[in-house]
């Protein structure tokens, strides 16, 4: 099986189990033992959220980034009083 037809096996199982499918509707839908079955969804669902807290990471680096920036730009213009 290529890596193509066993990420779309995945999606497939997800999507079945968002509707409300069982473990083994989705075996039986698939072909496959409700052991895969679940190991395909919990797969894609480890992968979903790795990729989301890599996202966040990123998007929260940029923010601070882009605030660093700001800070030091209104710094330099005098702008922040002494507390």
């Amino acid at each position: 099986m290529t890596k193509q037809n066993l990420k779309n096996k995945r999606l497939k199982a997800l999507e079945l189990k968002t509707k409300g499918h069982t473990v083994r509707d989705i075996a039986k839908q698939l072909n496959v033992s409700p052991t895969t079955a679940h190991n395909d969804i919990d797969m894609l669902l480890t992968d979903i959220a790795t990729k989301d807290i890599h996202r966040a990471n990123n998007n929260r680096m940029l923010v601070n980034e882009r605030c660093e920036g700001l800070i030091k730009a209104y710094s330099s213009d005098n702008i922040i009083t002494s507390l």
